[in-house]
Order: C-alpha cells, then structure tokens, then sequence
C-alpha cells in the first residue's frame, strides 16, 4: 500500500510539473515561431546589379541591390545599395531610408538627399549641384563638389542628352546651339578674311585625310604627358597656357579644314562651283556635319574621326606653309649627310629611356624636366650627340663649320621647347624641310647628320671644315 502510495504521489507530481512546464514551453516555441516569422518579414528582397541606359531606376522602401550603373537618366533610391552607385547625365534622388554602401558618383547631375539618407564612404557630383540638409550625416567619408558656373549651366543637359546619347552637338541644349553658332560665324569671318589658309586648309585635309588623322592623333596622344609633364616639373607650368591656346586654335582651324573639305567636295558632286568657295563650302559643311552629330551614337563616331584630321590637317598646313618659304643654300660641313625626323626620333627615344630609368632609380619623377636638359646641354657641349644620337651614329653639326660650344648647345636644348610648344610641329619640321633642320635647328644655325664612321664619346669625331673637300 505504501508503495502504491508512493507511486500514486510521483504520477500526480509528473502530471503537475508536466502542466506546469508546457504552457511555457508552449509560449517559447510560439515566441520562436513569431520571432523567426519576423525576421523572414524584415529580410528585404535581393536584387541583381541594375544597369539602365536612358531608363529611370528605381528601387523601393526595404529593396537591396548590389550597385547602380545609369547612364542618360535618373535614379530614385529609397532601399539599400550594397557597393557604389554611378549615375551620368541625371538626378539621383535619395529617400529618407536610402543607404549607399560605398560611393556615390554623380556626373552631369544633381544629388537630392531626404534627411536621413547616408553614403558610406565618397561622395563625387562633377558638373551638378547637392541639395541635403547635413552633410556630415549624409557622407561618411569624403565629399567632392565639382559645381557648374553659371555660364555653363547647360553642361549636365548636355551630358543627359548629348554625350550619354553618343551625341556631341545636341542642338536642343541652348548652350551647345549658341556656341555651334558662334563656331560657325567665326568661321565665316576667318574664311572671309583669309581665304588662302582657308583653301590651303581644306586641301590638306581633302587630298590627305590618312596622313592628317595620324598627325593629330599623335597629337592628341602626346598633348596629355605633355601637359603632366610640364605641370609635375613646375617650371614648365607657365608653357601650359600657350599650349592649351595653341590646341583651342588649331582644332577650330582644323574644324574650318574638314568642313571646307566636305563643302567642296559636296560642290563638286552637284556640279556648282560657286559652293566650292571658301564661305560657302565652310558654311556647307557645318550644317552638314552638324546635323550628323546629333545623331545617336553615329555622330560621337564621326566627331571622333574628324577631330584628328582637323588638327592633323591644321598642323601640317602651317607646317608646309613653313617649308615652302624661300630660303639660302645650306652648307653642311665635310658634305655629310643630314638626317629627317625618324632618326632623330629614334635617338630621343633612346635618351628617354635612359633618362627615365635614372629618375626611376632615384624616385624622383619631378626633376624630369631639369636633368633632361642638363643631360642634352652637357652632351651636346661635350660630344656634340646624345647616347641615343651616338648609339644611331648621329651628331650635332654648326652650318659655319665651328665646333659645338655650350653656350650654343644650352640655346639649342631652350630652344627645343618652342619646337614642342606648338605641339611638335617644330619636331616634325625635319621631315619635310629640305636641310632637314627642326626650328631649334634654324634657329641655332645647326643641323643632325649622321657620321661616315663609328665614334664614341672617348674619341672625338673629326668633322672637315667647310671649305675642305669630301
């Protein structure tokens, strides 16, 4: 009986715990439940990478995206972007919940911020404005502002619907019709006041648009070390303006070239000469290309293409014009022969890479500029050449007979900055000049020829004087 007891009282006492735990049980399992339930509600929805051209994107209240690439529109952002997002030619709008989780660049737009908002990392707006109450809440790591003058507030239209489009005259921009106005009046003035360059320029362009198009791509190539070059050896800063002035020229003068080419050739086509003179066929040509460059993508293709005949053209007109004035007989010492322009271009290319390497070596890329004319100045004085002009046999030779002094060689090396300044027009002059001499050359009265017989610097090269017979 005790034992029945016993085991009577241990089942009721079970029985009672038993009632007693699983309410809570129950409760943390439902907790559970409605906790997980939560949770899956808070997971917002991932979507893929979101890349719109000429669309406007979207992404809702509790959306994830990994990033965004627009071009040609804008974006409204109200959920979170994990990496940057990069939007060209539009307004980015960000809601109060908007989260950016690097970068955001903006080019040709605006950023409108909700309070709230946040950027991870940077902020980039070139060419646009920023409406946001706090900045500091805003960005998280650096702000770059690049605002629009107010005489150039068309550019982010410009951008929106010209360069996104592939269309780089969009003549419904205000700014764009006024300045391809103005273009085409300064052209009409320049090829009534100078109907000679006029022709000469259409002709250089019309008779060798191969020729001209590698001139001014060379151009164009070298133009942007050039500017880096002078700006990092600090000296050569105040050239920059000269040259930026130059370029401005000589692509208008080369525009002027190109569609004058067009216009005359438009002339000879229809059979009306009275197009084939200089306003005309200018004018002809401007409306022409004008109207293919508001065409989506084929006008960017076109202006790509003729922007370096045009200056290649303008280049090698001015240069011809140059080459062709009359000039004495040049006298070259011992009768040896001269060299153009592609064995003095292998020669500097040589002297580059050696002068390059050495500043490399000492990690000091600033002092290009003052070693490489230490470098000619103390050779050409010396030995009359360069290792580069030495390991081609090439030397520096007087047109009066005298040997290299370093007065004359310090002059010289100077003097190869004019050449260059008027973007290596003054280089390229030995190609086509009859004594093979580049602008420093005329002006120091010298010339490059290339020696009968080997030399090094331990010997000296004996040169015949003027006056002595070969």
């Amino acid at each position: 009986m005790a034992l029945a007891g016993l085991s009577l009282m241990a089942i009721a006492s079970t029985r009672l715990v038993a009632e007693e735990t699983s309410p809570a049980s129950s409760k943390s399992d439902k907790a559970y439940e409605e906790s997980a339930a939560g949770n899956h509600k808070e997971e917002s929805p991932a979507l893929n990478r979101i890349a719109s051209f000429g669309n406007l994107v979207t992404l809702g209240p509790g959306e994830t995206a990994p990033e965004i690439v627009v071009v040609g529109a804008s974006a409204d952002i109200h959920g979170t972007i994990e990496k940057e997002v990069f939007v060209m030619g539009g307004t980015v709008h960000l809601g109060s919940e908007a989260r950016v989780g690097t970068n955001l660049v903006v080019i040709g737009g605006d950023v409108i911020a909700a309070p709230g908002a946040r950027v991870g990392d940077n902020l980039a707006i070139l060419g646009g404005r920023l409406e946001a109450e706090s900045l500091a809440l805003l960005v998280g790591g650096r702000t770059l502002l690049v605002q629009v003058p107010p005489l150039f507030g068309w550019t982010p239209a410009w951008v929106a619907r010209g360069l996104a489009w592939g269309r780089p005259v969009p003549m419904e921009v205000f700014g764009v019709a006024v300045l391809a106005g103005l273009f085409m009046l300064s052209a009409i003035a320049v090829a009534g006041l100078f109907p000679g360059t006029t022709v000469r320029l259409r002709e250089t362009a019309e008779n060798g648009p191969l020729i001209a198009f590698f001139v001014g791509l060379l151009a164009l190539v070298l133009a942007g070390p050039l500017f880096i070059l002078l700006a990092v050896s600090v000296v050569g800063i105040v050239l920059i303006p000269f040259l930026v002035c130059g370029l401005a020229v000589s692509i208008f003068l080369g525009r002027m070239a190109v569609h004058g080419a067009l216009g005359h050739r438009l002339a000879v086509a229809v059979a009306l000469p009275w197009l084939s003179a200089p306003i005309p066929s200018v004018l002809a040509g401007t409306v022409i290309l004008v109207a293919v460059y508001n065409l989506p993508l084929l006008g960017i293709l076109v202006w790509g293409v003729t922007t370096p005949i045009g200056l290649g053209a303008a280049l090698l007109a001015a240069a011809r014009h140059l080459a062709s004035r009359p000039v004495d007989d040049l006298v070259i010492p011992g009768e040896l022969p001269a060299v153009g322009f592609w064995p003095r271009l292998g020669a500097t290319l040589l002297d580059l890479l050696l002068v390059a390497g050495v500043l490399a070596i000492f990690r000091w890329p600033q002092g290009f500029v003052p070693v490489w004319i230490l470098y000619h100045g103390i050779l050409w004085s010396w030995k009359s050449t360069t290792v580069g002009g030495l390991a081609l046999g090439l030397r520096i030779v007087r047109i009066d007979g005298k040997p290299m002094s370093a007065a004359l060689a310090t002059v010289r090396c100077l003097c190869a900055f004019l050449s260059f300044a008027a973007f290596f027009v003054g280089f390229f002059w030995a190609a086509w000049d009859a004594r093979r001499q580049s602008w420093h050359d005329k002006i120091t009265g010298t010339v490059i020829v290339r020696q009968s017989r080997p030399f090094s610097f331990v010997e000296a090269p004996t040169v015949p004087s003027a006056d002595s017979n070969p």
